[in-house]
């Protein structure tokens, strides 16, 4: 998935870069499927399936996963959010702005 999020980026929006606003704005996908996609599933999954370990160890791996999963979301929401500013777009204009938000406020409160 991430995989293909790269590919189709890279084919059709420009790819990544650092200096140019629409560049920047390509890491808005990917950082958001990486984060609250893939490794929030694992961290879910990890958490159900490694009934081996002790359940400290369970639970702090668990942590350390959707501690990943959080901060590359929140730098996801950071490239939309400058590319927004810098382009003088408004913020929260769309339903997809508005549920990206409340996902994130509901994901950072658990």
């Amino acid at each position: 998935m991430i995989g293909i999020c790269c590919l189709w980026t890279n084919k059709y929006l420009g790819g990544f870069s650092l200096s140019t606003p629409e560049q920047s704005f390509n890491y808005h996908p990917l950082l958001m499927v990486t984060g609250m996609v893939f490794l929030n599933a694992n961290g879910n999954l990890f958490f159900r399936t490694s009934s081996g370990l002790k359940y400290k160890t369970q639970k702090f791996l668990h942590y350390i996963l959707q501690g990943l999963t959080l901060g590359i979301s929140l730098a996801g929401v950071y490239a939309a959010y400058s590319y927004h500013t810098v382009k003088n777009i408004p913020h929260y204009y769309s339903l997809h702005s508005w549920l990206g938000g409340g996902l994130m406020a509901m994901y950072a409160m658990n």
